[in-house]
């Protein structure tokens, strides 16, 4: 036994007048049920016969139990259509940075799932993870934002009825990051050591009582 590259495997079965043909067999889900299912390609053993079935064994299996063989269409895959699509009204630049975001934390991850049955628990995972992996609260929701727009793309094309990410958790801001109000010491000290030009500005901090984000 040998299996396909699209996961179906493939055994021979030698009759009794000799001939050796290629059979198959996979699970498959038939009206929301798995069932093992078992079919004879009618095709004799042979290296030809063997490769080709290697290459094409799923479309092969389902047309011999006379089913019609649903389309996966990938992320990875959408991609080409719906970067065209959410870059139209923006700037080379700005269509460089989505895609740049997609392929660094987007794809590695989501890449190869169905477009029409992701699940909001599949991108809720996803956000977990980047955020695990330290990945900023800020690009995160950026990213999000690109992938909504994907999806959008897909209900426009008739892939989905609805948008996951819409299900999903916001991700709230957080404080980690941010400095505090600056102290009366050093106020004092940094305006001891700063140039002419630059007391003014510390001093504008200082009364204001603005605080500065580290990006």
């Amino acid at each position: 036994m040998t299996k396909s590259k699209d996961g179906i495997t493939i055994y021979l079965d030698t009759e009794r007048s000799g001939t050796t043909y290629i059979k198959l067999r996979a699970s498959i889900e038939i009206d929301g049920t798995n069932v093992n299912k078992r079919v004879s390609t009618g095709l004799i053993y042979n290296d030809d016969n063997m490769s080709l079935i290697k290459e094409e064994a799923r479309p092969l299996f389902y047309k011999k139990l006379g089913l019609q063989l649903e389309e996966v269409v990938s992320l990875n895959d959408f991609l080409v259509d719906a970067l065209d699509y959410i870059n139209m009204n923006v700037n080379v630049e700005t269509g460089r940075d989505r895609e740049g975001k997609l392929k660094r934390y987007v794809l590695p991850f989501l890449g190869k799932q169905d477009v029409k049955k992701m699940t909001a628990a599949a991108i809720e995972k996803w956000q977990m993870t980047l955020l695990k992996n330290e990945v900023s609260p800020d690009l995160v929701r950026r990213s999000k934002r690109i992938l909504k727009r994907i999806f959008k793309r897909a209900i426009l094309l008739g892939y989905r009825t609805d948008n996951p990410v819409d299900a999903t958790s916001l991700i709230r801001e957080t404080n980690k990051g941010v400095h505090e109000i600056y102290s009366r010491d050093e106020v004092i000290k940094m305006i001891a050591f700063a140039d002419p030009w630059l007391k003014t500005y510390i001093l504008v901090i200082a009364i204001l009582w603005l605080r500065t984000k580290v990006r």
